[in-house]
């Protein structure tokens, strides 16, 4: 969607008429289960999209921003629906109006962004330097890895750009603002307050569902993962265990880190700390090398603190063995409270351990790590890729795997084709979910392939 805050909902001239307007003020409601708004399904094509035995290969019949590649498949039978959703979208701030630009009608003022952020068109990138100055376009793509139903990664993706756009514009206007307010606060950065905005929209996004949450019955919860192409930067924001890769000449990055218990466990522990009665005098806060059996009470285990990253030593005691680890397992099976697998996200606010056991919120954060990268300070060839993935994706495939499908994909594809990241996106996703012998979905003749939903973007930087 492109969307032009200060008219409202914007008018788009009709030969794009694919990418639909959106108004700002946003009424929170039940939405129906559907497929991201941007795959344009029809009706038999959702219904392709739910059948887990063929578990066919979604992706766009258009180009997205950027010649962006996106695709999905259901999961092998977890679930009844697809639980991942994503979001993609043209936006820009409109912060004043300049005198060219009061000359340009509505419509002109979205075609020229249109042709600049959609279709490079160098004519439309000098007008827009001319005449738009203070019209900041950014083009936004996410994904949001839905667990426990469907209801919290619709209301997500429906709903997370929105608030982006109202906090991009409370940062930007407050940064104009900075000289005349205070001067000591001439030192903060736009970058930081990008940031800031980016971290605040998570924080309003899971309030909002949890005051929503009964009227609009969302159930469940959601990890997210987020790209902002900004003022020639790259934001990206995770919450979760989704997960974003950079290639850069062939050399990959893992930009984001994936929050588990593990990953998360000092944070967790010092809230237990804090607030020791969340445990309920059921769970121990204390991080165990091994589960404590009966035979270990007396003698000397590891463990590990909120305060430590290396193992310390004690003596166990009888109520090391009597509590529950509030972290405990490795890998992939490691479990909070023994229940969840993640620590960020949105929603979950109903989710307890057992009848009259702890509820989970209060360790869960919708907090994201974000990161940014200055694309200015940086040239980047046409095989410089960031490529956003839920968990599914990587349950089958390592980052090396995934680098080495892509790149061989692209470079299969002439770099004059504007489908070569489209084609690159379905190709990873084909290959993580593998092919069916009759009882399994196999990567090969040993290896399982990835049960789960699977979401992908590629996106060129």
């Amino acid at each position: 969607s492109i969307v032009d805050i200060m008219g409202g909902k914007a008018s788009i001239p009709s030969q794009h008429n694919h990418l639909s307007s959106q108004s700002y003020d946003f009424a929170p409601a039940k939405f129906r289960y559907n497929r991201p708004e941007f795959l344009r399904l029809t009706e038999e094509d959702l219904q392709k999209s739910k059948d887990r035995t063929c578990r066919e290969i979604i992706s766009p019949s258009y180009q997205l921003p950027r010649f962006t590649g996106f695709a999905e498949c259901i999961n092998s039978g977890k679930s009844h629906l697809n639980e991942d959703q994503a979001a993609v979208g043209i936006y820009m701030l409109r912060l004043q109006t300049s005198l060219k630009l009061q000359s340009l009608s509505n419509k002109n003022v979205m075609k020229l962004v249109y042709d600049t952020l959609y279709n490079y068109d160098i004519l439309a990138m000098k007008a827009y330097n001319t005449s738009l100055s203070r019209i900041l376009p950014y083009q936004y793509f996410a994904i949001f890895d839905g667990h426990g139903g469907t209801e919290a990664a619709i209301y997500a993706a429906n709903s997370l750009h929105l608030i982006i756009y109202q906090k991009l514009t409370e940062a930007h206007n407050f940064y104009a603002t900075l000289p005349s307010i205070n001067s000591e606060l001439s030192t903060v950065k736009l970058e930081a307050l990008i940031i800031g905005a980016i971290e605040e929209a998570f924080r309003e996004l899971d309030q909002q569902i949890g005051n929503e949450r009964q009227s609009c019955s969302i159930s469940g919860g959601c990890t997210a993962i987020m790209a902002l192409y900004f003022e020639k930067h790259l934001y990206v924001a995770n919450a979760g265990d989704c997960r974003a890769l950079i290639i850069k000449q062939g050399i990959m990055e893992q930009l984001s880190t994936d929050f588990n218990p593990i990953t998360d466990r000092q944070r967790l522990q010092y809230l237990a700390y804090l607030q020791p009665e969340l445990l309920h005098a059921y769970y121990n806060r204390l991080y165990f090398k091994q589960r404590i059996r009966k035979t270990d009470v007396g003698k000397p285990v590891v463990y590990k603190d909120m305060d430590m990253v290396g193992w310390g030593t004690k003596i166990a005691s009888e109520e090391d063995f009597e509590l529950v680890p509030m972290i405990r397992g490795g890998g992939k099976q490691c479990r909070l409270l023994d229940i969840i697998s993640t620590t960020r996200g949105f929603g979950d606010f109903d989710l307890k351990c057992q009848e009259g056991g702890p509820y989970l919120k209060p360790f869960l954060t919708s907090c994201p790590e974000v990161k940014s990268l200055a694309l200015d300070q940086d040239s980047y060839g046409p095989d410089d890729i960031l490529i956003l993935g839920c968990d599914g994706l990587y349950e089958s495939l390592s980052n090396e795997e995934i680098g080495k499908i892509v790149l061989d994909c692209l470079q299969k594809c002439g770099r004059e084709d504007n489908f070569r990241y489209a084609k690159a996106a379905k190709t990873l996703v084909e290959t993580c979910r593998g092919m069916y012998d009759g009882r399994h979905w196999m990567k090969n003749d040993v290896e399982l392939a990835s049960q789960d939903d699977i979401s992908a973007f590629i996106i060129p930087l």
